[in-house]
């Protein structure tokens, strides 16, 4: 009985371990078939370089303060090729989706790079996964019109230069929204 428990804490320990160490990974990548070689050597729990931006965003939806995280999706977003990146925008969408203002309090604490992230959130090309219809089109743009007025009311309360920040967020994400609408509402 104990060397059953005693095999499941070996089994399961290396993947905490490599867990922490993909961002690393990820920043010491040149270009998506160098991080493919790499998650080959090491369990991340990611079975391809598609899904490394699925398991960053676990530990920043845990930990939004998560640096090194954060670091390594902006790395990433700048290997990606047309492949990677609608899965990338669909992981970032799915973050925006669980937190509504994951990329907006992380911008507002100082990192431009989380802008960035909202906006390729809001480059979600849902019609690539699902049936492309005027019912799914609505729903979007009602969560979407959701996110940003909730971010809009984050607005109270700041002063200075917390309100071009915010301004510019807002204003930012209202421009890739209408693209959204734009590509959408022919």
């Amino acid at each position: 009985m104990k060397l059953g428990v005693w095999t499941t804490v070996l089994v399961g320990f290396p993947a905490v371990v490599f867990t922490s160490d993909l961002p690393e990974t990820v920043l010491r990548s040149r270009d998506l078939a160098e991080l493919k070689q790499k998650m080959r050597r090491h369990d991340y729990g990611a079975a391809d370089v598609e899904r490394v931006p699925d398991k960053l965003f676990q530990h920043i939806l845990k930990d939004q303060m998560a640096d090194a995280e954060w670091k390594a999706l902006d790395h990433y977003s700048k290997l990606m090729d047309a492949g990677t990146s609608l899965e990338f925008f669909r992981s970032c969408y799915a973050a925006l989706v669980q937190q509504p203002l994951i990329f907006y309090r992380r911008y507002m604490s100082g990192d431009a790079t989380a802008l960035d992230r909202m906006v390729d959130a809001l480059t979600y090309d849902f019609a690539a996964y699902e049936r492309l219809t005027s019912d799914r089109i609505r729903e979007y743009e009602q969560r979407y019109d959701q996110i940003l007025s909730r971010i809009s009311q984050e607005r109270r309360g700041l002063s200075g230069e917390q309100v071009q920040r915010h301004d510019t967020f807002v204003r930012s994400a209202q421009r890739q929204l209408e693209q959204w609408r734009i590509r959408y509402k022919r």
